[in-house]
C-alpha cells in the first residue's frame, strides 16, 4: 500500500476506533464479567502476605487498543496505571509504582496495563511488518519490561482470549516459561491449538461449553482462594 494511501487508511481506523470506545457498553455481561474477575484477583492479591511490594502489582497484558481494562478497573475504583508506546516517554516510572496506604502501613493492589501493540493513538496495524514495528525502541521497551516482569521468580500468568498467532508474543512466553513463569492458558473453544512450543509447557484449561472465559477465570480463582482459605 502506498504511504499516502496507509496513512489515510489509518487515519480512518482511528476515527472509528475513538467513535467505537466512546460508545461502549459497560452493563454489558462480557465487561461484567470482567470486572468480577478483577474483584477476584484484588481480593487475592490483596489479602495475601505482604512482606514485599512486589507481589502487589498486578500485570495486565493487552495486545488490544482500546480502553476497556482500565476503563473498567478505574469505575471499580482500583489503582491503575496505563503503559504504551504513546505514553511511555512520560509514563515509564510506572513500571515499577506500587501503591502504599501509609495509615496501616501496606502496600495496596496496584494495576500496570501494557498495551503491547500501542494504542489508538500509535497502534501496531496488521501486516506484513507488524514485527518490525513492534521492535521500535518505545514499542520494544514494553516487549522487554513485559519479558523482565514475567521471568521473575513464582510468576504466573492467564491468558485469556489470545490466540496464539503472534511469534513476537510466543518467544517471550517460551523464554519466560524457561525461566520458571506458570501459564494457565484458558481456551475459548477445544479446537483453539496451543502453539507446538508451548505445548506441554503450559497448564490448559479447556471450555467445553464456550463459556465466557474471563468469567471462568474468576470462578477459578475464587476456588483456589476458598480452598487455601480451609486449608
Amino acid at each position: 500500500m502506498k504511504k499516502p494511501i496507509r496513512k489515510k487508511a489509518i487515519e480512518c481506523f482511528k476515527d472509528e476506533f475513538r467513535h467505537f470506545s466512546k460508545n461502549i457498553d459497560y452493563s454489558n455481561i462480557s465487561l461484567k464479567n470482567i470486572d468480577s474477575l478483577f474483584m477476584s484477583v484484588n481480593k487475592l492479591v490483596g489479602d495475601s502476605e505482604n512482606r514485599t511490594k512486589t507481589t502487589k502489582q498486578i500485570n495486565i497484558y493487552t495486545l488490544n487498543y482500546d480502553v476497556i481494562v482500565e476503563t473498567v478497573l478505574q469505575k471499580s475504583g482500583f489503582l491503575v496505571n496505563v503503559i504504551s508506546s504513546s505514553n511511555l516517554e512520560n509514563h515509564n516510572k510506572f513500571f515499577n509504582l506500587i501503591g502504599y496506604n501509609s495509615e496501616i502501613q501496606t502496600f495496596i493492589p496496584t494495576y500496570l496495563v501494557s498495551k503491547i501493540h500501542g494504542d489508538i493513538y500509535n497502534p501496531i496495524l496488521p501486516g506484513g511488518d507488524k514485527y518490525n514495528q513492534a521492535l521500535m525502541a518505545n514499542k520494544f521497551e514494553v516487549l522487554f519490561q513485559m519479558k523482565a516482569k514475567l521471568s521473575r521468580f513464582n510468576s504466573v500468568l492467564f491468558l485469556i482470549g489470545y490466540s496464539g498467532h503472534d511469534e513476537h508474543i510466543n518467544r517471550i512466553l517460551r523464554d519466560c516459561v524457561t525461566c520458571g513463569l506458570t501459564i494457565y492458558w484458558f481456551k475459548y473453544s477445544n479446537n483453539d491449538v496451543i502453539p507446538s512450543d508451548l505445548e506441554g509447557k503450559v497448564f490448559v484449561i479447556d471450555n467445553e461449553n464456550k463459556l465466557d472465559t474471563t468469567l471462568v477465570c474468576g470462578k477459578m480463582i475464587d476456588q483456589l482462594w476458598d480452598k487455601s482459605l480451609e486449608e
